[in-house]
């Protein structure tokens, strides 16, 4: 859960390695990257940094990328990707963004490289289904 300092970022704050402790709880479970087409990234981590820079969890060896160009952000199990400041944007699903909940299947463009985001949703409790009188009758029509 996030702290009240933690919920005053603005959409091109950084957030720092302390305050991301913070939010360890919120972290989506089985999420990844496919980066290129061709690479998974494993999204383990709260807060994660995407640009050129060395710095940056994910680097993309992108000149159209910036050096500091998005971060993600667990927030309620479901990772946030905020634009922080890049020169060129952030595009999901070919709209422009400064900040956007991810959902599985999302395409996250940064200057020319995709990556595409897929979260497993594992329930614990899964939905069961209860047959109405409706489709009790159908089914016994069918025999």
């Amino acid at each position: 859960m996030f702290h009240p300092k933690t919920s005053l970022l603005s959409d091109t704050d950084v957030i720092t390695q302390e305050e991301h402790l913070e939010i360890q709880d919120s972290l989506p479970e089985d999420a990844f990257f496919i980066v290129g087409g061709t690479t998974n990234f494993p999204l383990t981590e709260p807060v994660i940094n995407i640009g050129r820079h060395s710095e940056n969890d994910l680097i993309l060896n992108d000149p159209h990328v910036s050096r500091h160009h998005a971060q993600l952000r667990a927030i309620n199990k479901r990772y946030v990707i905020f634009d922080v400041g890049s020169i060129g944007g952030t595009l999901i699903n070919g709209k422009p963004i400064t900040q956007a909940t991810l959902f599985n299947g999302d395409v996250i463009r940064l200057g020319m490289t995709n990556l595409i985001y897929v979260q497993t949703n594992r329930s614990t409790n899964p939905t069961t289904a209860i047959p109405t009188d409706e489709d009790l009758l159908d089914d016994e029509e069918l025999r």
